[in-house]
Formats: C-alpha cells, structure tokens, sequence
C-alpha cells in the first residue's frame, strides 16, 4: 500500500516535470519565433542599409561627374569669350583701317603704285596721242575743253568704278566677319545656358545627397538599436 502511494506520487511528479518542460519548450519556441521574426526585420534593414549606401556612392559618383562637366563648360566658355573679344578687337581694327583705306583712295583717286591707275594712265596718254576711232567721230565737232572734259568724265567713272569695288570687297569682308562674330555669340549663348543647366542639376543632386545622408543616418541608427535588441534577446535566453 505504501509502495502504491509512492508510484502515484511519483507518477504526478513525472507529469508535472512534463508539464513544466512542454511550457519551457513552448515558451522557447515562442522566442525563437520571436527572434526570427526580429532577425528577418534586421536582414531587412540592412537591405536597405545597402541600397542607400550604394544610392549614396552612386550619387557622389554622378556629382563628381558633373562638377567636372561644370569644369569643363566654364573653361569652353571663357575661351569663347576670348575669341569674341579678339574677333571684336579685329573687326574693330579692321573697319577702322579699312574706312582710312577708302578716305584715302577717294582724296587721292590714282594713288602711286596702283596698277590699276596706271593702266588708266597709259589709256589716257594713248587718247591724247592716237586718233580718234570711227566710234568716236561725233566728238570732232566739239572743241578741245569738251574733249577733254568727255575724257576726265571717262577717268573719273572708271577711278569710281574702281573705288566701288574696294568699297563692296571691303563691305563683304565685314560682313564675313560679322557673320563669324555672331556665331561665336550664339555659341557661348548656348554654352551659357548649358553652364546654367548643369549647375542647377548640381545643385538638385546635392540635395539629394543631403536628403539621403539624413536617411542613412536614421537607418545606422535603427540598425544598431535592433542589434543591440537582438544581443538582449540572445543573452536572455542562455541565461534562462
């Protein structure tokens, strides 16, 4: 009877040790879910850790790109200033040696040394020495003056002539130049408003920079907190 006692006492013992340790092991269960559940929520972040850190190298790479661009079009922009600015000292220079050029040809109309001039002399001593043509006959009638006023009339019309030509090539000249000038113009209007562009996507990209420097800064600061949960969570369950 006694023996009986002792087998049903130790038979609730038994069951109550199996109760106890299907309570242990559900609880432990339940941590290690818990503790998975925290560990995939950290593998998460760290996801994005990743991401946002390649974002913030990409970015940085893509600034840099563009402030070498940046570089690059003010350097092309200040050699184009140069050249319009020399190409305006020349045609400046040019227009105004070439209005002295003209002011001279029309004070002195055969200048020394003009081969042009010079045939016209020769014309001119050939019709005072050789007579007339038959084409010319209607001018025997007149008296001396008015031949030779008909002959200077003749001159002065062929020295225009000439003096007209000077002044178109010159005029064609300066309208190459101008031309040219104006080109160089909308070039660097262009080169400006390049410029502009690409300092204004600058800008937007440091702000971006900014913006995810701040949000890597929140997740780095989330991402230790789990960690160091995760740590707590580890270290309570090797001491229970």
């Amino acid at each position: 009877m006694h023996e009986l006692e002792q087998m049903r006492l130790s038979v609730k013992e038994m069951e109550l040790l199996m109760e106890r340790g299907n309570d242990e092991r559900i609880e432990l269960e339940s941590r290690i879910m818990l503790l998975k559940s925290e560990a995939e929520e950290l593998q998460k972040e760290l996801n994005k850790y990743t991401e946002l850190k390649h974002s913030l190298l990409e970015d940085e790479s893509e600034k840099e790109e563009l402030r070498k661009q940046v570089v690059l079009l003010k350097d092309d922009l200040k050699k184009a200033v140069d050249a319009l600015s020399s190409m305006e000292k020349k045609i400046k220079n040019g227009a105004t040696l070439d209005a002295d050029e003209a002011t001279s040809e029309t004070s002195t109309p055969v200048p020394c040394g003009s081969t042009e001039a010079a045939n016209l002399k020769e014309k001119i001593k050939l019709l005072e020495v050789a007579p007339p043509a038959e084409d010319e006959a209607p001018n025997l009638g007149l008296s001396e003056e008015e031949r030779n006023s008909h002959e200077d009339s003749s001159t002065t019309s062929k020295i225009s002539d000439a003096n007209n030509s000077t002044s178109t090539s010159i005029n064609s000249s300066t309208t190459n130049d101008t031309g040219y000038l104006d080109e160089l113009k909308n070039e660097m209007a262009l080169l400006r408003e390049r410029n502009e562009s690409m300092e204004a996507e600058l800008k937007e990209m440091q702000g971006r920079y900014s913006e995810l420097s701040l949000k890597f800064a929140e997740v780095e600061g989330e991402r230790q907190q789990l960690v160091m949960r995760v740590r707590y969570l580890k270290n309570a369950k090797k001491r229970s």
